[in-house]
């Protein structure tokens, strides 16, 4: 039970900087950034789920990756457009 505490403590890591990020970005009230930052933690928790069955993570890798890309992308497109 200890190592899923700690998986669950990293999610909640990676939670907690991504919305720092936003906030940073002054991102809060976007639909697109929050839309994707919903779906990557998702992602994230799901192959940590994934993990501690013991099944392949390979899918929830690349899933994790092309959701962070596309955060990624909307968080410097807004922010060009602002600058």
């Amino acid at each position: 039970m200890k190592k899923y505490h700690s998986e669950m403590t990293i999610l909640q890591l990676i939670e907690k900087r991504v919305d720092k990020v936003i906030e940073q970005k002054e991102k809060d009230n976007d639909e697109k950034v929050i839309e994707y930052r919903n779906t990557f933690i998702k992602d994230v928790e799901n192959y940590i789920l994934a993990r501690q069955a013991k099944q392949n993570t390979r899918e929830h890798k690349v899933k994790i990756l092309a959701t962070f890309k596309l955060f990624a992308k909307e968080l410097r497109k807004e922010n060009n457009v602002t600058s």
